[in-house]
Order: structure tokens, then sequence, then C-alpha cells
């Protein structure tokens, strides 16, 4: 059987560009190369490969634990069971915390618009190297990708300014195994690692951080959007919450004022739907300074299209 041929019969079972990621990934090249070797034979071997990978996507296995990776920021990161799909719309957590980050590292934090009563940010000011924590790293997109994008240099993503800290912490070794091999492939060796529930670990004992970003699991099971044949191959303990899906993150929301400097930052991805339930938490909390949600347009979220939402929380 040959390129084109394969590639007929895939995509009457599934679409035809994954049938064409597939195919193109055991040659190790681009799609491109498809159509310049249409009449190319596969061999036995390669045909048996493909054929495997195709029953899986058929089954809907997600494509990027078929490939065994996943594009995110411009990067690509190698992914296992064991860590959950980067979404396209997670990518504003990155470009958020790169901000935040510009505007501390210039003393030049201000107020945003905000539909209640709020404080005027107060701005962080310190000589010590600004700390971020990403926090439920997964497979390090988040953290790895910050620090390619905060790094003076321009070659292979060498490492981010010498006044920026970055930690990032997973509760699953798995998880930061995965991470750790991401971060070996972009050279990136300046990040700690952490192996931590949450804010438990005995390494974050009176450790304090200017920005703390977290993904966390916040999917309620009982959503009727969310594609089930789909997530059923992502890991359980990176999607699901207790408490309609904002379990963890009240927990963080309790916890983080020990763990952040004055007029620290808590970055936070949820649904649309908890915008206001995850805002009301907080309000009653009375310890929140300044807060601005982002709503990402047309975003793939979890299979559905819906908004995910970007919430930045500051604390007093």
């Amino acid at each position: 059987m040959n390129v084109n041929s394969w590639l007929k019969k895939a995509s009457s079972s599934i679409d035809r560009l994954d049938a064409e990621l597939i195919l193109a990934s055991i040659f190790d090249k681009d799609r491109t190369f498809l159509h310049a070797h249409a009449d190319e034979e596969l061999t036995a071997e390669q045909q048996k490969v493909v054929d495997d990978m195709l029953l899986r996507r058929q089954k809907h296995e997600p494509l990027a634990y078929i490939l065994g990776y996943k594009e995110f920021y411009g990067h690509k990161f190698y992914l296992t069971r064991d860590v959950l799909i980067p979404r396209p719309e997670t990518e504003a957590l990155v470009d958020i915390a790169s901000e935040l980050y510009q505007k501390l590292s210039t003393n030049a934090v201000k107020p945003a618009k905000t539909t209640g009563t709020a404080k005027a940010v107060q701005t962080i000011q310190s000589g010590e190297p600004i700390k971020i924590l990403d926090l439920g790293t997964g497979s390090g997109c988040i953290a790895l990708s910050l620090a390619s994008k905060l790094s003076q240099s321009t070659k292979n993503h060498a490492e981010p300014e010498a006044n920026i800290q970055i930690v990032a912490s997973d509760i699953s070794a798995k998880a930061l195994a995965c991470a750790e091999y991401n971060a070996q492939k972009l050279q990136i060796k300046s990040i700690s690692w952490v192996k931590s529930n949450l804010l438990k670990s005995k390494a974050f004992k009176n450790q304090t951080f200017d920005i703390i970003v977290a993904n966390l699991p916040y999917v309620d099971k009982a959503w009727p959007w969310i594609d089930k044949n789909t997530l059923k191959y992502e890991p359980k303990l990176a999607l699901y919450a207790s408490n309609y899906g904002l379990g963890l993150i009240k927990n963080l929301i309790d916890k983080a004022p020990k763990h952040l400097k004055k007029g620290g930052f808590l970055v936070l991805e949820a649904d649309i739907c908890q915008h206001q339930a995850i805002l009301d938490y907080a309000a009653e909390k009375n310890i929140l300074q300044e807060y601005v949600s982002v709503a990402s347009n047309d975003a793939q979220n979890l299979g559905q299209t819906r908004q995910s939402l970007a919430l930045v929380l500051q604390y007093r």
C-alpha cells in the first residue's frame, strides 16, 4: 500500500488532518512530505505501525497521546498518559504571567478595570529576584514556555533572565518526570522542580512568591458539554475536582496568602461558568486588592468550543 492509498483508507474513518499527521510521524517529516511522495510504498512494518495508530484514533484516543507530543506556545512538548494534554487557551496564562513579570520588574503595576470597588494596586518593590510558581505543572508547558519567553537569549531558549526564579510543582512524580524531560529537550536548566500537593511540601515552608500560576483540575463531572469519549484517556487526577470543580481552586485561594508577597498575584484558569463563584468566594475572604478576568475567545476547552477563563487575583 502506498502513501496515497493509506491516507484514503484512513480518512474514511478519521479526520484527514489526523491521518496525515499520523502517517507523517513514521517518516519523521511534516505533512508536505506526503504530498510529494504520494506514490511511495509503505513497508510492512510501517503499515503495521500506522494501522495501530489509526485504530487508537478510531477509538477516540487523543492524537497528542498517539503521536506522543503536543505543540504549545511554539514548542513541542512530549507527553505521557500521566499528564494533561496542553490546551491552546492555557497559553493565555503564559502571556499574563509574562506581562505581570515585566510590570513588576519595572515597578509599573497599575490598577486594572474591575466591576466592583477595589483598592489601587500597590507595586511590589524589592531588590530580590521576582519569584514565580507554576502549581500543577503537568508537562511543564507553562513554566517552560514562560522561561523561554523571558529568556535573554534567542538561541536554544537558553535561560530566563537573572532577576527571575521559576519553581514548578506537581502532586504526580510521573508528571514531574515528563516535565523535566521537556526541560532537557528545551535546554532549560534553571527551573526548580518540587513534588507537592498544592502548597503542602516542606519545600514551600516560609517561601513566598510574586506570582503563582495554577492550572489546577477544575472540571465538574456533571457538566453536560464535556467530551467523555476523549477525556477518559486523560489522567483523572489532572482533570476533575470536587465541589462543582472548585475544590482545589478554593483550597489554593485560602492557602495562597501565606505564600504570596504583599500585592502578589494568583493567576488561575477555570471555566467561564465558574468565574463568578471564584470571585464571590475570594471576596468573602476579604483578601483581594484587585482582580481582572481575561476570557479567551473561541477556545477549544476540553473537546468542546467554549470560552475558558484566565482569572488574575491580586492579594493584599
